[in-house]
């Protein structure tokens, strides 16, 4: 999505970065949560 915003130059400069902002902090969530259950599992608590 961040791709496809940035090469169609549509939106702002401060929106784009946000945009990516975003998708970071994402990105952060997803390892997070992937980490919290791989461990959960380690300790066999449930998932």
């Amino acid at each position: 999505m961040v791709v496809h915003a940035e090469r169609a130059q549509t939106l702002p400069a401060d929106a784009l970065h946000d945009l990516k902002l975003l998708a970071h902090q994402c990105k952060q969530m997803l390892t997070a949560s992937t980490r919290i259950s791989k461990d959960a599992a380690q300790i066999r608590l449930p998932t």
